[in-house]
């Protein structure tokens, strides 16, 4: 899944007319605060007409490396890569005439992770996050769901279990929580993990850590 890169520490009506150097149909970028926020991550975007519609991963050096296709109006306009050896996620742009370096750097400043601006990699990383979520839970199990790790801001560190039993409702229950800590406490975890989500309800859920 895709490695979230540095960490780098409110609905108004979009302005949608378009200037003299961009084509009419580039994306609004003039929204503050933005208004659709994520499901997956603290991130809010100034509109949600840049999405991923796919992603290939890949061993890398150091990280899971993946490309991931980055569409507008569900249009491919460019290609998210990152090499997992450490470097950079990096958008490639490949329609200019519908969307370029620019406009790109235009959504950005107009997004707010945690409240707080940011920049293109932070975004990139969590919208492949977001495609990547979402393909892992439209494919669980009534009997199934999945936990994942998140750092100390409540953000998706990258690692996922898949958790299935033959009682589902026992995980909205504290015994039920409690076993699930249990079992999650043996999992390998990335550096930046500090506690465990579960997805239930369509919503991510905070599970206690053991008391030791």
């Amino acid at each position: 899944m895709p490695h979230q890169g540095p960490d780098p520490h409110r609905a108004t009506h979009p302005d949608t007319t378009a200037s003299n150097d961009h084509p009419a149909d580039t994306p609004p970028t003039r929204q503050t605060p933005p208004g659709h926020p994520l499901r997956h991550s603290p991130l809010h975007l100034p509109h949600d007409r840049l999405t991923v519609t796919s992603l290939d991963e890949r061993d890398g050096d150091h990280y899971v490396a993946f490309t991931a296709t980055l569409c507008l109006d569900g249009t491919p306009v460019g290609e998210i890569g990152n090499e997992g050896d450490g470097a950079a996620t990096r958008l490639r742009c490949h329609d200019p005439a519908r969307f370029t370096e620019r406009d790109m750097h235009e959504f950005v400043r107009d997004c707010r992770y945690r409240r707080q601006p940011t920049d293109e990699e932070t975004v990139l990383d969590r919208l492949v996050a977001e495609y990547d979520l979402d393909t892992r839970i439209a494919t669980l199990t009534p009997n199934s769901t999945m936990a994942r790790t998140v750092d100390i801001d409540g953000d998706y560190c990258g690692d996922i279990v898949t958790v299935e039993t033959d009682d589902i409702g026992r995980l909205d229950q504290p015994t039920g929580r409690a076993g699930l800590a249990i079992y999650l406490a043996t999992a390998t975890t990335s550096p930046c993990c500090r506690g465990w989500q579960i997805w239930r309800h369509d919503t991510w859920h905070r599970v206690a850590p053991l008391i030791r």
